[in-house]
């Protein structure tokens, strides 16, 4: 009991180490105070990982989501406006867990969510490359700030590196590259830089503090802050709409590869679902962001050994602590480590293998892909997926209006050959062939699959229609491997 409970304790402090800069880099690039970051990692991490039946899945902000909520505070009007829309988003969410429609993402196709992943990457990269390089200073001072550069750029090595070191040293398996540029970005400018080097010391315009009041009495009166008139907007509802589908598409996403990691019984995606329409209405009222299940830190799980869901529960009693008792630490960190953070994020998204992959695919994949990756990142999340489904849906019509029948003739004998099912939408193939068939010959209707075919009572009809004829018209019919069809038409032929 002693030792689960300490496996536990182990897995909770590596996946808050995980999930900190996370939080942190999420509110950075909604351009939210770093509070609404701590808080949704706090609620996802406790509430979620108390109903969620997922042993291994942990919750919690995600950068991709945070662009999604930010990207609608001009349209709503204000901060408060989108903390509504974010909880009418977990109300739609609970709707959704309780009505059992956890298998939506079933519904969807993989091209679409992989292209609304993309076009997430493309907005991370964008927004959060300028900080990398501190854009702004070199604009309006007509200088490169050499420190915020050199953070960065160690950044985004360091973290880029990351991953080939794992392979020389099991350090860099448990400690989060994320993690350990911020600590060696704080140590920089607020040791070396500050008392060796001062040309190259970065101050508060560019450091974590800009964007975090250090006083956490200053935090308790944005809790249930709503901005009521936002109600009387359409595109409050239509943030909410989109938030609460991302969100339960991703989710559904990591849950998925949560179970594939633990290799026992599937979790329940109703109940994982309801668990986070809960947290999300929660942080809608604490003035936090909105709450995914998250794969990166449920792997940071799995390696760590837990063995139950309080590794996931401890970790936000952990970014609590964290919240509360040091933020004068947190408003030290460098805003170009944790943009570094996000652009390797980003890039990760849009990885050329992805792109290989999908264009491996064919154009009926590879087409969605495209446009709803362009569109997330450069117009709206809800037009991108929105052209994504209705490219997808266009090849699935056209693949069904595909000649499903090969006619061919020789001696007087017409052999009708069936490749697949047959829906209304062939219809009108069909009744050309059965029409111009000659009078005295014979039709052979063939199944050229080994299974029984699956045939719409329109073209039931039609055959029906046919067969009435054939007698007067002195055309003989045989069946060959249509048992499915011959059940029903040949007592039409006796």
């Amino acid at each position: 009991m002693l030792s689960r409970l300490g496996n536990d304790i182990r897995a909770s402090l590596v996946v808050f180490l995980v999930s900190l800069p996370i939080c942190l880099g999420s509110a950075l690039v909604a351009g939210l105070p770093v509070s609404t970051g701590l808080i949704a990692g706090v609620v996802g991490g406790i509430v979620v990982g108390a109903i969620s039946g997922s042993r291994l899945a942990v919750s919690g902000p995600v950068p991709g989501v945070a662009v999604i909520a930010a990207g609608f505070i001009d349209s709503i009007g204000s901060v408060a406006g989108l903390m509504l829309a974010i909880t009418l988003a977990g109300i739609l969410q609970i709707i959704l867990g309780l009505s059992k429609g956890g298998s939506i993402g079933d519904y969807f196709p993989s091209a679409v969510i992989k292209g609304v992943l993309a076009g997430i990457g493309l907005q991370l990269i964008s927004k959060q490359l300028p900080q990398v390089i501190a854009l702004s200073h070199w604009q309006t001072q007509g200088q490169p700030h050499l420190g915020v550069i050199a953070i960065g750029s160690f950044s985004m090595i360091c973290i880029f590196l990351w991953d080939r070191l794992k392979a020389y040293h099991k350090f860099f398996k448990f400690l989060p590259a994320g993690l350990f540029v911020v600590v060696v970005a704080v140590v920089s400018n607020s040791l070396l830089f500050a008392r060796l080097l001062p040309s190259l010391y970065i101050d508060t315009t560019y450091l974590i503090g800009h964007v975090f009041s250090a006083d956490t009495s200053q935090l308790w009166g944005t809790f249930f802050q709503f901005d009521w008139s936002a109600l009387q907007k359409s595109i409050t509802f239509k943030a909410a709409l989109v938030i609460a589908a991302v969100a339960s598409l991703l989710s559904l996403i990591s849950l998925d590869a949560a179970d594939s990691m633990d290799k026992g019984t599937p979790s329940s995606k109703n109940r994982e679902i309801l668990g986070q329409g809960i947290a999300n209405f929660l942080v809608g009222l604490l003035g936090g962001l909105p709450i995914i299940s998250s794969a990166l830190r449920s792997a940071a799980n799995k390696i760590a050994g837990n063995e139950s869901r309080l590794s996931a529960i401890l970790h936000g009693i952990w970014l609590s602590l964290c919240f509360l008792l040091i933020p004068q630490v947190i408003a030290l960190i460098p805003l170009a480590s944790l943009a570094a953070l996000l652009v390797f994020i980003g890039i990760r998204m849009n990885s050329p293998r992805i792109y290989r992959q999908m264009f491996k695919l064919g154009k009926s994949q590879f087409l969605p892909f495209v446009v709803t990756t362009i569109t997330c990142a450069f117009v709206d999340f809800l037009s991108g997926i929105g052209l994504g489904l209705a490219i997808s849906i266009f090849f699935i019509m056209k693949t069904n209006t595909e000649s499903p029948v090969i006619f061919t003739s020789e001696n007087g004998r017409h052999v009708i050959r069936i490749m697949k099912d047959i829906s209304f939408l062939n219809r009108p193939l069909l009744r050309g062939i059965l029409d111009n068939i000659p009078d005295r010959s014979e039709v052979v209707l063939d199944n050229a699959r080994p299974v029984p075919l699956a045939i719409d009572r329109d073209i039931i009809n039609l055959f029906e229609d046919f067969f009435a004829r054939c007698k007067a018209k002195q055309i003989k019919i045989s069946f060959r491997g249509t048992s499915s069809l011959a059940g029903d038409l040949e007592s039409y032929w006796s």
